[in-house]
């Protein structure tokens, strides 16, 4: 059960570190019981190959755009999301 709601809090808002205080009033549990589920919960998603992580910083191609900025330097932007 605790996997399962571990799984609706990767919403990308919600942190792991508040994943136990999120849970804590549905399983009527202290909070710091929660923690290790928790954890177990997530590397247990993650062996699953279920969560995505950022190792570094995104890339993005840059577009040149055709107009420049006032002091004429190129005006780059980032391609509309597929």
């Amino acid at each position: 059960a605790v996997a399962g709601a571990v799984w609706l809090l990767c919403d990308g808002e919600t942190t792991v570190a508040s994943m136990p205080d999120e849970l804590a009033g549905v399983f009527d549990l202290p909070a710091g019981d929660l923690v290790g589920p928790v954890d177990e919960a997530l590397d247990g998603l993650a062996a699953a190959g279920l969560l995505v992580g950022r190792s570094g910083p995104v890339h993005l191609p840059l577009l040149p755009e055709p107009r420049r900025a006032a002091d004429g330097t190129p005006i780059l932007v980032t391609p509309p999301d597929p």
